[in-house]
């Protein structure tokens, strides 16, 4: 959303969780431009005050778009966010179960179950630990 982007000190940050992370200026400069031009219409076709909240704003008033919507728009341009999305998943699936990883990004507990079997994390202690196994 627009109020996760801050600058601070000639410095712009995304503000990620409880972290403001610093972006690159070329990125900060796209980010920007995109906020400026973000609107998002409604189903009758006017511009609502919630949807243009997004910085990539979806086609339901009030949503933002889709992963898989933003990732084809972005290979359009040459950008393939594949690679990185599943490093991404695979650091996280290092460091946390199956259902943690689930709960946490939403996405279906077989899904998550896989991407914990590509990384071969055993959770046995970390379940033992917390008494649930």
């Amino acid at each position: 959303m627009h109020q996760d982007i801050q600058v601070r000190e000639g410095n712009a940050y995304i503000q990620v969780g409880r972290h403001p992370l610093l972006l690159p200026p070329a990125l900060a400069r796209l980010l920007n431009e995109q906020m400026e031009k973000a609107t998002s219409r409604s189903l009758v076709g006017r511009v609502t005050p919630r949807a243009a909240s997004w910085i990539f704003p979806g086609a339901l008033a009030g949503r933002p778009i889709d992963g898989p919507k933003l990732s084809g728009r972005l290979l359009r341009h040459g950008i393939d966010v594949r690679a990185s999305r599943n490093t991404a998943l695979m650091a996280l699936a290092s460091d946390l179960p199956a259902p943690i990883l689930s709960e946490m990004l939403g996405i279906h507990i077989n899904t998550a179950v896989e991407w914990v079997g590509h990384v071969k994390r055993d959770w046995a202690a970390y379940l033992a630990a917390r008494g649930g196994g």
